[in-house]
């Protein structure tokens, strides 16, 4: 994680020691996009083709998908779901090395990151997407640097702006309404989301404490899940 610029909420501890002068949303994202795929707050992919002798590149920058399905998010923050959520969430960053303090601030800050970025998002509201080229991307996101984003991940695939210059906006309003919502969070909590969702990606790579604290989430989930199913077949 150091590597990356620290985790915020681990503070001076092994993995932390975060420089905020340092931060950029468009370089952490890169960043952890390279290592992981890791890809929250905006999904961001590429597919590749060959048109006649020529290697062309078809980017998207889309809304992300979300550890919880969203229907949840939409439901308010003290259901059942978003409590065994905040749970799991604080028991990982209490197995990275935070204090229970910390851990439990910063579970409730992303969950709370998360529900606004849900409520602007198109799995809410009513959206458009536009081919855009990349000479114009800066007419989009607001403040966040999207031509930055894309031109990095190009150079992560070894390929140059030059074999993809129109990038697949899905969700116009969606994207040019992040940063108001990033805004309303510290950095570091924004640092910390990026760079915690990327190393969750990464669990089944790491000791078995990590393991364990997922797959107790995941069971939790699926028994809530197969509940609904089967009130919603035998209240039909």
């Amino acid at each position: 994680m150091e590597e990356l610029g620290g985790l915020p909420l681990l503070g001076s501890q092994p993995g932390g020691n975060w420089d905020s002068d340092a931060y950029s949303f468009e370089d952490l994202f890169i960043s952890c996009w390279h290592i992981t795929s890791s890809s929250p707050i905006l999904y961001v992919y590429f597919s590749k083709d060959i048109v006649g002798n020529e290697e062309r590149v078809q980017l998207s920058i889309d809304n992300p998908t979300f550890p919880v399905p969203v229907y949840y998010y939409l439901e308010g923050r003290d259901s059942n779901i978003f409590s065994a959520y905040k749970t799991y969430l604080q028991e990982l960053f209490q197995a990275f090395g935070a204090n229970e303090t910390t851990a439990t601030e910063y579970s409730k800050g992303i969950v709370n990151l998360e529900i606004d970025l849900v409520n602007i998002s198109s799995y809410v509201n009513k959206d458009y997407n536009r081919a855009v080229p990349i000479k114009k991307l800066n007419k989009f996101g607001d403040k966040i640097d999207l031509k930055k984003i894309v031109k990095g991940i190009l150079q992560h695939g070894e390929l140059s702006t030059k074999s993809s210059d129109v990038v697949n906006l899905s969700g116009v309003r969606y994207i040019n309404s992040i940063y108001k919502v990033l805004n309303n969070y510290p950095k570091r909590m924004v640092a910390s989301y990026l760079l915690s969702r990327a190393v969750i990606t990464e669990l089944s790579f790491l000791p078995q404490i990590y393991t364990n604290i997922n797959k107790k989430f995941e069971k939790f989930c699926f028994r809530v899940v197969s509940v609904i199913a089967v009130f919603t077949v035998h209240h039909r």
